[in-house]
């Protein structure tokens, strides 16, 4: 058995025994763009694609916006971790879906081949 095996069946252990504490996730791909010459604007095609993954949420930090002179915005901000292997290339989501929420992915904090940690928010 090799190492990059090795560690992917004990990540995968791993996220089993944390049974409750692994959640269940949808990642959203970002849609296609086209240009419309006839409007002069962008129109998103429409289609969603989604990968079904389990995350393990494990920073929530709660956080005061204010983007307007009298308004403030409250807004949630996660750190999540993922397999990598289920997911492949981060930079094609745009947004993932848990606990009946929609959040953006902010920035990815640290992957490497196995595992990554994301910054996700959302407004409150």
């Amino acid at each position: 058995m090799s190492y990059k095996n090795l560690i992917d069946s004990n990540l995968n252990r791993a996220f089993n025994l944390v049974k409750d504490l692994a959640l269940d996730a949808v990642l959203s791909k970002k849609s296609d763009v086209t240009f419309d010459f006839a409007a002069g604007s962008t129109v998103p095609d429409g289609t969603i694609e989604t990968v079904d993954v389990k995350i393990i949420v494990v920073e929530v930090n709660k956080e005061k916006q204010s983007s307007d002179r009298n308004n403030e915005h409250k807004g949630v901000k996660n750190k999540i971790m993922l397999k990598r292997k289920e997911i492949g290339d981060l930079s094609i989501y745009d947004s993932i879906n848990y606990e009946g929420f929609d959040w953006n992915i902010a920035s990815t904090i640290k992957s490497d081949g196995y595992i990554s940690m994301l910054e996700v928010h959302r407004s409150t």
